[in-house]
């Protein structure tokens, strides 16, 4: 099991007791394969534009400028995670206790949950290559925030991981 993708377990523990010890969920949203070869055609035409140079000087841009885009968009991926004490989901971070309800949204309600019905108030983590999501309700009286919307490949599981971990706080 790779560290990008922990699923939600009974014991609340990946099994390592390594520094995701008590996560019950974790999910990267890398990108999709479509935005890597749009990545790589790009990085193609970086080159293909510096050929006049020779085609020393083609490779290497190609090269550099792939392996900058590729190391910015790795860097930049966000997290999704449900962990002992906190909800975290990209550079947001809750307390459990603080959950309202959650709900897994399909392809077409996430589209309706991000569009007409979407509340700018909302906290949003959207991936566009991520078609399905969660909209997570908040029950903080301090924070105008009314619910978080976020991109997830496995909706259903990351709902039972909250619905879990906001029984046990």
């Amino acid at each position: 099991m790779s560290d990008a993708d922990i699923p939600a377990s009974p014991t609340g523990t990946d099994g390592t007791g390594g520094p995701h010890s008590g996560v019950r969920y974790r999910e990267k949203l890398s990108a999709s394969p479509g935005v890597w070869a749009v990545l790589t055609l790009m990085a193609f035409l970086f080159g293909l534009v510096s050929l006049r140079m020779g085609p020393t000087a083609g490779v290497a841009t190609f090269a550099v400028t792939w392996l900058l885009m590729a190391g910015i968009l790795v860097r930049l991926t966000p997290v999704v995670e449900v962990g002992p004490e906190l909800f975290v989901a990209g550079g947001a971070r809750i307390p459990l206790h603080l959950l309202g309800t959650a709900e897994s949204l399909d392809a077409e309600q996430m589209r309706v949950a991000g569009g007409p019905e979407l509340d700018a108030r909302a906290y949003l983590l959207l991936r566009g290559w991520i078609r399905s999501g969660v909209r997570v309700h908040l029950d903080d009286p301090e924070d105008p925030t009314p619910y978080w919307l976020i991109s997830s490949r496995r909706p259903d599981q990351l709902v039972a991981a909250l619905e879990q971990a906001r029984r046990t706080v």
